[in-house]
């Protein structure tokens, strides 16, 4: 029942977030994405992000991941949604994905987003 979509961030940082909205304007999922730059190599940087006006005690999380920013499957990179669940070569799925629950503290969650990765939070 997703109908809607909007950028809740203001756009002045590599840190975006956007939600989705069912047609009676409850929100269904958030996109953080973390647009900084990680070539592969060294110390990844994260950020965290909070989410407020939530209810509930946990919502789940699905992680989506790469070795870098660069990554390509047709050259052998394990690209993740959820930690396992990959793509071979003619684009079928591999593996398993899974959740990660955040506890709403204070109506809101924080997830933490590493450089150059995504997560959804399904609210």
């Amino acid at each position: 029942d997703g109908v809607k979509l909007s950028m809740l961030d203001d756009g002045t940082s590599a840190v975006a977030v956007y939600a989705v909205f069912s047609s009676s304007g409850r929100p269904l999922r958030a996109l953080v994405l973390n647009s900084n730059y990680y070539d592969g190599s060294g110390t990844r940087s994260s950020q965290s992000i909070s989410l407020s006006g939530l209810s509930g005690s946990t919502k789940t999380v699905v992680r989506l991941t790469a070795p870098a920013a660069t990554s390509r499957v047709d050259q052998g990179a394990a690209v993740t949604i959820g930690g396992g669940l990959t793509f071979d070569g003619n684009c079928g799925t591999v593996g398993t994905s899974s959740t990660e629950s955040v506890a709403v503290s204070g109506e809101a969650v924080t997830v933490t987003v590493s450089a150059s990765e995504a997560v959804i939070v399904n609210l």
